[in-house]
């Protein structure tokens, strides 16, 4: 068992490595708020890391004496904050929440350049009376700020009013830490669970929610971001998107009846066919007809099937947006996902069917043509 949680923590420190600096360092991830994720992420692969390694003295036992849990609250306050658009983020009192790390970082680095590093020799020692009732004022203070600052942030999200899937990873996000924090508090106060095996459960919880922050938090929600903010260029642009240009009067003709008049209308003002879930029966209760209808007559007047007719829509849809050099920092997931398919690999598969190539190799041959 020891084993496995040695894999999972060491695997979590690379991950945490590279998560902090790939939300920093790329202009894909570069936002305010993934600015504190990014040193939220670091603090806490080093308070893991550190925390398992366990070095008894030098400079890795000095770096990880320091009461980083003091700054992790307030970094990942920021986060929340910076995504609420909180004017608290911009006040003078926002920056009096690091002064209790400030003053514990001082204090720190002055005792361990003795107990770690041996650089000077205090009048105390680590058992000191004083010593020991600073480190006590040290781990109730940070567990306070911790859960009052998570708490807090806690009933702001869910006062808020923002995307429904930000919401959603903001408030796991932080339900993630809160249990985290109770079982800090669980091993500070019993004396059972200082063990080793005890001590790794924490590390371990640290470990998962890195990854889970790799997956939910970063590449999904990323991809959720890009989409509102195509779907906002798009209502300001109010352009006439390529289907309508090049297919529009195609599909008008004589044999056109009434349903497959309102059904294009659908398509090309409504534009249904950006709802990845809307199926025949959607169209059919919306035109009034039954689903054999529905089909026998797209058929006959469109010569296609309803799935046909939908990815020739979503399929145009993605080629305008790959086009467009105000689209071009998005990507394609999110480019595929708002025109309307399901998911990313059904984009794929039919654009290479339509096309010949793949999104990719589409925007890119335009790009340099």
């Amino acid at each position: 068992m020891n084993f496995i949680f040695a894999i999972l923590i060491i695997s979590g420190s690379v991950l945490g490595l590279f998560l902090s600096l790939a939300i920093g360092g790329t202009s894909f991830f570069r936002s305010k708020a993934n600015t504190y994720l990014s040193i939220s992420i670091l603090l806490l692969t080093i308070i893991m890391f550190l925390g398992w390694l366990n070095p008894g003295t030098g400079v890795l036992n000095m770096i990880r004496a320091i009461m980083w849990e003091l700054l992790v609250p307030i970094t990942f306050l920021s986060y929340f904050l910076a995504h609420l658009n909180h004017p608290f983020l911009k006040s003078k009192g926002y920056k009096l929440f690091y002064l209790p790390f400030i003053i514990s970082l001082v204090v720190d680095v002055i005792l361990e350049l003795d107990f770690s590093m041996n650089v000077y020799k205090l009048p105390i020692t680590i058992d000191t009376p004083a010593v020991r009732i600073f480190f006590e004022i040290e781990f109730w203070l940070a567990f306070l700020l911790n859960i009052g600052s998570m708490l807090w942030a806690l009933l702001l999200i869910m006062k808020s009013i923002i995307d429904t899937r930000v919401k959603r990873w903001l408030i796991i996000l932080n339900l993630m830490l809160l249990s985290i924090i109770f079982l800090w508090l669980i091993q500070e106060l019993l004396d059972l669970l200082s063990s080793t095996f005890s001590n790794q459960i924490i590390w371990v919880s640290i470990s998962i929610l890195l990854w889970f922050v790799l997956y939910y938090g970063i590449f999904k929600l990323q991809i959720a971001i890009e989409r509102k903010e195509i779907r906002e260029i798009i209502e300001k642009s109010k352009k006439t998107s390529a289907y309508q240009v090049t297919n529009k009067g195609n599909m008008k003709n004589d044999r056109q009846s009434k349903y497959t008049a309102r059904l294009i209308k659908l398509m090309e003002q409504d534009k249904w066919y950006k709802n990845p879930l809307l199926s025949r029966l959607d169209i059919a209760t919306e035109l009034n007809i039954s689903e054999g209808y529905l089909s026998q007559t797209v058929n006959q007047e469109l010569g296609k099937s309803i799935i046909q007719l939908l990815n020739e829509y979503r399929i145009n849809e993605s080629k305008e947006l790959l086009q467009n050099e105000s689209y071009r920092k998005y990507s394609i997931e999110a480019i595929g996902l708002e025109s309307g398919f399901k998911s990313k690999s059904v984009f794929y598969d039919a654009f290479k069917m339509s096309a010949g190539m793949s999104p990719g190799e589409f925007r890119n041959q335009y790009k340099t043509s």
